[in-house]
């Protein structure tokens, strides 16, 4: 999606509406929010075309906005900022439900988009509620870091295509008690692939496929 196309307008304007309502700050690059070409009070110019993110809310929220773009069948491609949040476990999953591309720009050793499950253990493992959930076809992922989930990562949903992980890490997660599950779950009639992905220091079954990777 170029920067001069429809859609990427489109995308920026959504996240600039986004960033006014939760006072964040967003790093996108090119031209700021002001109609004389000047940033916005909620924007700032930026070297790269990353957008900043500093909590769950503020994530999901993004990703909410970009998947409007999805639903026009144009995949977004959303560039973040390196950052470290937390996600309480019992906050809703990210859900991709159209076609997208969420990527972290890892431009020096040690750059890092990292997402930390936090909260009580024994109530989530029971919850069973993931991450994330890939719930539409041609949902990518890039770069991330995801860490304590105790009800599973991911889960590829029934008969969904073109599912893909990138440089992800998977670390220190387990997967639900007393359920059939895994910290990363594609399910029936899936097709996923799973690139240069680690997995480390997880509980249970790291990777269940019952579709085809």
């Amino acid at each position: 999606m170029g920067r001069t196309s429809p859609a990427y307008r489109y995308v920026r304007t959504l996240l600039l509406l986004i960033s006014a309502g939760t006072g964040s700050i967003f790093h996108i690059g090119g031209h700021g929010g002001g109609s004389s070409g000047s940033p916005g009070p909620f924007v700032a110019a930026s070297t790269c075309d990353c957008i900043t993110i500093n909590s769950w809310t503020t994530l999901r929220s993004v990703v909410q906005a970009a998947l409007s773009i999805g639903a026009l069948g144009t995949r977004p491609h959303i560039l973040l900022c390196p950052f470290s949040i937390t996600k309480d476990h019992d906050e809703q999953p990210l859900d991709l439900s159209e076609q997208i591309f969420v990527q972290c720009m890892k431009e020096r050793d040690g750059d890092e988009c990292v997402i930390r499950s936090v909260g009580d253990d024994a109530e989530a493992a029971q919850l069973g509620q993931p991450m994330i959930v890939m719930s539409s076809d041609n949902a990518w992922l890039q770069g991330m870091t995801l860490t304590g989930a105790r009800g599973g990562v991911l889960i590829v949903q029934e008969e969904v295509k073109g599912a893909k992980l990138i440089d992800m890490n998977i670390v220190g997660n387990s997967s639900p008690d007393n359920q059939e599950g895994s910290v990363v779950d594609a399910k029936w009639g899936s097709l996923s692939h799973v690139i240069d992905t680690v997995f480390t220091n997880n509980v249970g079954t790291a990777l269940q496929n019952r579709g085809t990777m």
